[in-house]
């Protein structure tokens, strides 16, 4: 595995080039069933089908699937214009907060609040597995 910096971010690449988590985010959900990227299909708002890729997948013991996707770059328009797109697909797929989409943000000097994040799947997901064991 090699570890580099990238637009300030930490990557690390396993050897066939696919791109996983930095460890801290790893490290946060451990325990969980989860996939970071999973291609999803769904329907667009246009009626045409297409693929997404949710930046986390976690799939229930009862096989439901909860998502998790971190918008990061919101003062960008562009970056702005496709999430809200994706968004709006994702509502009209059945795929919408709290019922099976969660939703982290970047704040606004850019900052991503990794405790708050750690908090919310400690609080909002492992707890749905742990309800599945018992």
């Amino acid at each position: 595995m090699r570890t580099f910096r990238m637009n300030g971010k930490l990557l690390h690449l396993p050897k066939r080039r696919t791109q996983v988590r930095p460890p801290r985010q790893r490290q946060t959900l451990q325990g969980t069933r989860k996939t970071c990227e999973k291609p999803l299909r769904i329907k667009g708002a246009d009626g045409r089908w297409r693929t997404v890729y949710p930046d986390f997948t976690f799939q229930l013991p009862d096989g439901r699937e909860i998502y998790l996707e971190h918008l990061g770059m919101m003062n960008d328009p562009a970056y702005r214009e496709v999430n809200y797109r994706k968004l709006t697909d994702y509502f009209l797929n059945g795929i919408y907060p709290p019922h099976n989409l969660i939703i982290t943000m970047d704040g606004p000097d850019g900052e991503l609040d990794i405790a708050a994040v750690h908090q919310l799947i400690q609080n909002r997901i492992l707890p749905l597995f742990q309800k599945q064991v018992q």
